[in-house]
């Protein structure tokens, strides 16, 4: 992940695959699999975010615009 962050809201909290799961990668695979684009949506607003609502909230999301287009893509 671009930054990682301790919440608890996140991938590592979660059971599934102990918290090492890539649920986007996987997905991306898939989709190349049969030969289509992968379409996600990614939405700014992330109040569980302990930075959102202010300035140093927007590297965090622009961090997150990279990891999608830098690891998953084409999107």
């Amino acid at each position: 992940m671009a930054q990682q962050i301790l919440c608890t809201y996140s991938k590592r909290k979660s059971k599934w695959k102990n918290g090492k799961g890539d649920v986007l990668k996987e997905l991306s695979t898939a989709c190349k699999e049969v030969w289509t684009q992968i379409r996600v949506y990614i939405s700014p607003w992330d109040r569980n975010h302990p930075d959102y609502g202010t300035e140093k909230y927007n590297d965090v999301f622009v961090g997150m615009m990279k990891e999608l287009f830098q690891n998953y893509g084409p999107i």
